[in-house]
């Protein structure tokens, strides 16, 4: 997803700090031709044009610092609510499982750090680096009218501090990006000694897996120092640089001067106009450089468009060769089906043969490295039960009547399914105090009542006692619609197809 696309989303904040930078430059910029302008009749004793000058100055910086002040406040508070507009767009695509994400921890990443980098993007950077290419503009055209040379000469030096870019950014990334690499790999390794501990002790690998742990121990060290010698050549580079123009200026002014070419009085505004076009070339540099990091934040919430549904005949659901891994760990490898409507279809295997990861990629709830999934309905028409139901601190009556105003649910037969299973005084309870077992029926009343198509269920009968077990057996057979169940239980619920997940792959039994 291109970063133009959420520039919507920004666009107060974004003219704000335009305009903020803008009045901030030409207020100082003024100031500076007042001060000449005082400089020049204090030099040429016309004491009593000083005191006008003297008073514009004053209310000059006034009102700027005035308007300054009410710029700051209204783009602090734009930039707080063009955020918030902007974390709740994508918070709504996550709901709607147009924007994938794995877990809890991803979420948090995309929701704090690649926001952040976008907002501060939009809010900070883009405004700088548009105002300083009009500084650079408007800076280099005032010397060239002061003194053409003196402009020329100026304009020369600022782009020096573009060397750098040109001449080892590339092979300074290359750099940085390897040690992030080699700081990943070794992160994941330590990782999966952790997870897998009881394999490692068991088949006597502690020496093996010491041996990479210390590979990737010792690539960390090398590619950190290489990232500091990088950073401290970067470092020297710029402050010589910075030296430069900073004391150069002042030498060349006094040259201009010392020649006859530059009027001593006009060295405050020249001073002012060099100092000005210096520092905007940094704000250029960095919208170059926090351009990339935006668009790679923007890529990592890229939200998927809503595929048009296929035509019955092509099925209710539709798997083409899918495929999904953990790491090295391989759990799902080409796995392709149809599920035609009015389908009874039990998905069984092992554990840990990726019945519940196929699940969830139907869901929306992961993505699948590799494939598509189609369900030819929309997502309100179709309802799922999982393993471990979110353990949510609001009432289950409070839930329920926000599931009735949405329509999505019979609330008749939800009170039934609740009967059924024995669990409707228990409304009145926060879900998270509730059991497993509990939650469990809370969320499958839900889902029975729901008023879609296709019901998704994984291990339903998982802490669920044997009188809900036969509850939920006959519960399932009276359902008419498309239905999907993953479990280990001996459930006769008179499957169409029976699919078996093992090595990664489905197989028709």
């Amino acid at each position: 997803m291109s970063i133009q696309s959420f520039r919507c989303f920004f666009r107060p904040s974004l003219s704000l700090g335009i305009g903020y930078q803008l009045v901030n430059y030409l207020s100082i910029l003024t100031c500076g031709f007042g001060l000449s302008s005082l400089l020049e009749s204090a030099m040429a004793q016309r004491w009593q044009s000083m005191y006008p000058t003297a008073v514009g100055i004053f209310l000059l910086l006034m009102l700027s610092g005035g308007a300054l002040y009410l710029l700051s406040t209204r783009k602090s508070r734009f930039q707080l609510q063009d955020t918030q507009r902007f974390r709740t767009f994508l918070y709504q695509n996550i709901l709607e499982g147009t924007l994938p994400i794995a877990n809890a921890g991803e979420m948090n990443t995309r929701m704090t750090d690649d926001v952040k980098t976008i907002s501060i993007f939009f809010q900070e950077t883009l405004p700088k680096g548009i105002c300083g290419l009009v500084v650079i503009v408007l800076s280099t055209f005032l010397l060239c009218r002061i003194q053409l040379w003196i402009g020329l000469i100026f304009f020369l030096l600022n782009l020096t501090q573009l060397l750098p870019i040109f001449l080892y950014e590339g092979w300074a990334r290359k750099i940085y990006n390897r040690t992030h690499s080699d700081e990943e790999s070794y992160c994941s390794w330590m990782l999966e000694g952790y997870n897998g501990i009881r394999t490692i002790k068991a088949y006597g690998l502690e020496g093996w897996y010491m041996q990479h742990y210390w590979k990737r121990n010792r690539a960390i060290v090398k590619s950190g120092k290489r990232a500091e010698q990088a950073g401290t050549l970067e470092n020297i580079v710029f402050r010589a640089i910075d030296s430069l123009l900073n004391y150069g200026s002042y030498v060349m002014i006094g040259l201009f001067i010392l020649a006859g070419k530059v009027h001593f009085l006009q060295s405050p505004i020249i001073i002012i106009l060099a100092g000005q076009l210096f520092s905007s070339i940094s704000s250029v540099f960095n919208l170059w450089l926090q351009y990339i990091d935006a668009q790679e934040a923007c890529a990592r919430l890229k939200c998927r468009k809503e595929q048009s549904p296929p035509s019955t005949r092509e099925g209710v659901v539709q798997v083409s060769h899918i495929s999904k891994s953990y790491g090295e760990k391989r759990v799902l490898q080409d796995v392709s089906f149809t599920v035609h409507p009015g389908d009874r279809m039990l998905l069984t295997g092992a554990n840990g043969s990726g019945k519940s990861t196929l699940l969830r990629i139907l869901s929306g709830l992961e993505q699948a490295d590799s494939g598509s999934v189609r369900i030819g309905l929309p997502r309100d028409f179709w309802a799922g039960a999982f393993q471990e139901e979110p353990k949510l601190h609001i009432p289950g009556a409070e839930l329920l009547t926000a599931m009735e105003e949405a329509g999505s649910i019979d609330s008749d037969r939800f009170r039934e399914h609740l009967a059924g299973f024995g669990l409707e005084e228990n409304l009145c309870k926060p879900l998270s105090e509730l059991s497993s077992g509990e939650r469990k029926k809370f969320f499958l009343s839900a889902a029975l009542a729901h008023q879609g198509k296709l019901l998704i269920l994984d291990e339903p009968t998982n802490h669920l006692d044997k009188d809900s077990i036969a509850y939920l057996t006959q519960a399932l057979l009276s359902y008419r619609q498309t239905l999907i169940v993953c479990t280990h239980a001996d459930m006769d619920l008179k499957w169409s197809r029976v699919i078996c997940v093992s090595g990664g792959k489905c197989h028709v039994q």
